[in-house]
């Protein structure tokens, strides 16, 4: 997995997520990773439409973004053993549980995932 580093609207912030592996490799419910160097504060599934939350013991954030990584939707606070999904979406950031809220995400905004 590789680690990245997360800038929202072109402003570096102190957070680091996971990308995921493809998507026959990775588990349903693939939890937040806690492991590495950096302490990761999410997860970036893609490509994908749909986040799941199976078999996952902790509520989180769900931001759907689209193809050009302007966030499409924002669904906080996704308890376990649930099935999201958002057609215009070509990947989804899993977040930590208030981590939306915290880096000032709604609709439109511009997040570089790039690795």
């Amino acid at each position: 997995m590789a680690t990245i580093a997360l800038h929202v609207d072109g402003q570096a912030t102190p957070y680091h997520v996971h990308k995921t592996l493809p998507w026959w490799r990775r588990p349903i419910g693939e939890p937040l990773p806690t492991y590495g160097r950096a302490k990761s504060y999410g997860l970036w599934i893609a490509p994908s439409k749909t986040l799941s939350t199976w078999w996952m013991n902790q509520a989180v954030d769900a931001v759907f973004l689209n193809a050009d990584g302007t966030v499409a939707r924002i669904v906080t606070g996704v308890r376990p053993w649930r099935t999201l999904r958002c057609q215009q979406a070509r990947s989804v950031l899993k977040l930590r549980a208030g981590m939306a809220r915290r880096l000032g995400l709604e609709p439109g905004t511009a997040l570089d995932l790039s690795a």
